[in-house]
């Protein structure tokens, strides 16, 4: 995740920004939970591949 670029785009927009691509695993979730500008996440190849557990990323960001 290219997260200073995204949250480049997220602060001058004020709009709801997605990340998008570059998702590895959960180590890449908890940056970006950590971002309040960022409002969601698109993953792909990471659940794909098996980098990511999916129901864990969902479940942690719910508690957030």
């Amino acid at each position: 995740v290219n997260l200073p670029f995204t949250l480049e785009i997220a602060r001058a927009s004020g709009l709801d920004t997605i990340a998008s691509g570059g998702v590895r695993d959960m180590g890449d979730i908890d940056l970006l939970l950590e971002c309040k500008e960022i409002a969601g996440v698109i993953v792909g190849k990471a659940f794909y591949e098996g980098t990511l557990d999916l129901r864990a990323a969902i479940a942690k960001s719910k508690i957030k």
